[in-house]
């Protein structure tokens, strides 16, 4: 049920259902804490309404229309006094004396409030441009990298992290050894090997070089120790091709160096004919091809042979470098 609250010459009336309160003008006062307003008179005693019965809309005036909040604390302050909800002295409303703390409702909303904008200060700039005013701050678009950005060595400079620069340096250097064991007797045998990945090489067009030295551990006289190259998936000399063969270790001899360029193009090798033993490729002599497929695991195959069970030999150091 609505109450009637409404001024009546010189009187705030109450209608409470049933109940009729009259608050004279001249002795009546309004008190506003908690959400509650609070009409006091001397000798009527004192009439409660909350916030939550204005919103509802249960407190009108004497033609039944509901007060805001707003028209009813105006009703109040055209018809009754104002005191503080402290305690504090009487005031008309504009000239409230007291404390600001003590108004706990009004303090609580002005440190609720939001300090003023000072650019730079409390708000960022952009590009070192001011944010507040009116009018349109141009930004650059997002960066994606290759579109409105370069990338460094096909590599996107977006992000965190340091990027490699200046590309690779020429010879790579693909993979050594110098884990040659000693192999003795007539069968070729495996000394050592060079493993090079799947997908190391991403050159379509190189050439592999292969360097190594050869030494005689038998240093007597006659026989003579050889030394093979061969290419294979496994490290194995099973199903191996033989792609090299250096030139043969003889009576007062003990070393000899080991070198083979083998140009390249896609997937189809290029080198000296396996039936020259010499150190080195530097010389007009037949020649082969062989298949080199860089997509798959490839080892390099360096094994021995000698003239007489008595001979042996190893290989000493062995690497594998990358030219384009």
């Amino acid at each position: 049920m609505a109450i009637k609250i409404y001024s009546s010459a010189n009187y705030v009336i109450v209608e409470d259902g049933a109940n009729t309160f009259e608050y004279a003008k001249g002795h009546s006062l309004y008190t506003y804490s908690g959400g509650v307003y609070t009409i006091k008179e001397i000798t009527q005693g004192e009439f409660k309404v909350s916030d939550r019965q204005i919103d509802d809309g249960l407190i009108t005036n004497n033609l039944s229309v509901a007060y805001t909040k707003a028209t009813f604390v105006t009703f109040l302050r055209e018809n009754t006094g104002f005191k503080t909800a402290s305690g504090g002295s009487g005031a008309t409303w504009g000239d409230i004396t007291g404390a600001l703390s003590t108004q706990t409702d009004l303090q609580t909303a002005l440190d609720a409030k939001q300090d003023d904008l000072v650019s730079g200060t409390n708000i960022k700039t952009i590009n070192s441009t001011s944010l507040l005013g009116s009018g349109n701050v141009a930004v650059q678009p997002t960066l994606v990298s290759g579109t409105n950005i370069k990338t460094i060595n096909g590599s996107s400079v977006l992000g965190s992290g340091d990027l490699v620069v200046g590309g690779t340096t020429y010879p790579e250097k693909l993979v050594n050894s110098f884990s040659g064991i000693e192999i003795t007797g007539t069968t070729v045998a495996i000394s050592d090997s060079l493993f090079i990945p799947a997908n190391t090489i991403t050159a379509t067009n190189f050439v592999l070089q292969i360097n190594a030295t050869l030494y005689r551990t038998f240093a007597g006289t006659g026989g003579g120790v050889s030394g093979w190259l061969y290419l294979n998936t496994t490290n194995s000399l099973t199903g191996a091709t033989l792609i090299g063969r250096s030139g043969q270790i003889g009576t007062g001899q003990q070393w000899s160096g080991f070198i083979r360029n083998f140009p390249v193009k896609t997937t189809t090798a290029y080198g000296l004919g396996t039936g020259n033993q010499f150190g080195q490729d530097f010389t007009s002599n037949s020649g082969f091809t062989f298949t080199f497929n860089k997509a798959q695991n490839n080892y390099l195959i360096f094994a021995i042979s000698s003239v007489n069970v008595n001979d042996g030999g190893t290989w000493l150091n062995s690497k594998a470098d990358l030219y384009v």
